[in-house]
């Protein structure tokens, strides 16, 4: 980036403008009443395929205080402090689920971080007798490391000299190629519940700061950390408030099911699970908290008052066992769907897969016609990783839209040189609403794969620099934070000084200098061509598309 006080004055920026259909200047007040966000309540039973969704959830609540950490560093740290401050002997409850897990640090950058492992975090809470329970897929990449912690954790006996049944390897999902990808954790005493929600999972690779540094690399690498690349990006939300009952919800009702995990693919699993029928059964607690509870040791992240959060689903309509979704549940994709309608400005993704679900193209290339920018940032396809098929699935999704509207849609990924890793699930809608959690931009987490995600409207409101629109202030401060994290810019000058216009203009010169090998910044134009081997449909194996299908 160079040396110039706005975006707009770089050198050919004047030039660029004439040629540029929009550029993001001619923005009208969006919509901030929460009500229009959400999905009502006939809404919902419709994504349930025409049953009423499980009772035990709410159609969305007010009042939540929630922090968003666009690092992972700081969501373990959190993770870490909530978790080290449960108290003994008083039935709280820490009850996770997760794709894969991983004995790392989760302060690892820390004094005494050995001690900050996840089974010695685990260990400290059982013997305070806290109600551990974990549901975690029958991951067969990662499944030595999914073995140790499920033995460890298990056979670990409380202060009473018990054991119990704490971890169940799940594999309860409609093909052998699904996965349980829901990520949360929720906590509980008898005063307060708090849950977490997002794109990370409490296992290797995904501790980082916000800088993605030299200082960062040395401690992911020295604390065993790192497999495959040197960064990550991610992120997740903390909730305080009456919408984590719903996520203690959702783990009680899979937790609950009639039908035992792996009683079909054991063997092809290669994994165990302890008795079932020995399982406790479990009740949502009735305690949520309604006044704040700061983050310890980490008070700068900014929590926000006054959300209004829904917690939103896939459970696939194809797998006929659960018995809190007998017909699936497929609420993120009919809120994603409902978002993109309602944006007047602009859409922003940030996701590990941006290929085709053809109904999000179908809208999208409708809003094309309305909004002044569609921005991208997604993880280039890897060739190994189902390679042609994925590349041909993003090719597809992105194509259509940047042939219509060349200059109104901008996809980046992060430069291949920083081996940085991008997992992120976000869409944000005109700087008001927010969708973060566990399902990405592909028709597995739409339809098939087990998703949690929570759809966040913040009501503190303010005036975005320049443009004067009133905004989420929960939204435009994640956007800032986002688009700093990307361009090493500081962040101020998002959120006090520029304009929407001069914040696209900043990615695309990011990606500029770093195409001439002279950035400082993460991001680079994402091209997507044709290639031999397009041809080749393996669509339903490596992304399944689930449809309930009529008796």
């Amino acid at each position: 980036m160079g040396e110039f006080s706005s975006p707009t004055q770089a050198e050919g920026f004047e030039n660029r403008r004439e040629k540029t259909a929009s550029i993001g200047s001619f923005l009208v007040q969006p919509e901030t009443d929460p009500s229009t966000w959400v999905l009502t309540e006939k809404e919902l039973n419709a994504a349930c395929n025409g049953v009423d969704r499980d009772c035990n959830l709410s159609v969305f609540s007010e009042d939540n205080e929630v922090t968003i950490f666009t690092s992972t560093d700081k969501f373990f740290a959190s993770v870490y402090c909530d978790i080290e401050s449960l108290p003994a002997n008083e039935g709280a409850n820490l009850w996770f689920t997760g794709w894969s897990t991983a004995d790392i640090p989760f302060v690892p950058h820390a004094d005494g971080w050995e001690d900050t492992t996840f089974i010695k975090v685990l260990e400290r809470a059982i013997e305070k007798n806290v109600n551990v329970h974990g549901l975690v897929w029958c991951n067969v990449t990662e499944k030595e490391q999914n073995q140790k912690m499920q033995e460890h954790i298990n056979t670990y006996l409380t202060c009473d000299g018990e054991k119990k049944h704490r971890f169940i390897f799940d594999d309860r999902l409609p093909h052998l190629t699904s996965s349980h990808h829901q990520k949360s954790i929720f906590l509980s005493t008898r005063h307060r519940t708090i849950a977490y929600i997002g794109g990370i999972d409490l296992t290797s690779e995904r501790w980082d700061t916000h800088e993605h540094d030299q200082a960062g690399m040395e401690v992911r690498e020295s604390r065993g950390i790192e497999v495959e690349y040197k960064g990550w990006v991610d992120a997740a939300v903390r909730i305080v408030g009456p919408a984590t009952r719903d996520v203690a919800a959702n783990f009680v009702a899979r937790w609950n099911s009639e039908t035992p995990p792996l009683s079909a693919s054991s063997d092809i699993f290669m994994s165990d699970n302890p008795p079932f029928e020995s399982r406790p059964l479990l009740e949502i607690p009735r305690t949520t908290l309604s006044t704040s509870i700061r983050l310890g040791g980490h008070s700068d992240q900014t929590q926000f008052s006054e959300v209004c959060v829904q917690v939103v689903r896939t459970f696939s309509p194809e797998y006929e066992h659960y018995e809190f979704a007998p017909r699936g549940e497929l609420s993120i994709y009919h809120a994603r769907l409902k978002a993109i309608q309602n944006a007047k400005n602009f859409i922003y993704i940030e996701d590990q897969y941006f290929i085709l679900v053809s109904a999000l193209r179908v809208l999208l290339l409708e809003k094309l016609d309305t909004i002044q920018k569609l921005v991208i940032v997604t993880q280039q396809t890897i060739p190994q990783f189902s390679g042609d098929a994925y590349a041909r699935l993003l090719f597809e999704m992105i194509q259509p839209l940047r042939a219509k509207a060349p200059n109104k849609v901008h996809v980046y990924t992060i430069d291949e040189k920083n081996r940085i890793y991008i997992h992120t699930k976000v869409v944000l809608v005109d700087d008001v609403f927010i969708s973060i959690g566990s399902s990405n931009w592909n028709q597995r987490s739409m339809t098939s794969d087990s998703e949690i995600a929570a759809n966040l409207i913040g009501k503190q409101l303010m005036s975005t620099p320049q443009d004067h629109l009133k905004v989420s202030k929960l939204a435009f401060q994640f956007r800032c934070q986002k688009f700093s994290e990307f361009t090493r810019i500081p962040v101020s000058k998002y959120y006090r000084e520029w304009s929407f216009a001069d914040s696209i203009q900043s990615l695309d010169q990011s990606a500029s200098d770093n195409a001439n090998e002279n950035g400082k910044g993460l991001l680079r134009f994402l091209d997507v061509n044709y290639e031999d081997g397009f041809d080749i449909n393996f669509d339903e194996l490596i992304d399944p598309y689930d449809v309930y299908k009529l008796d």
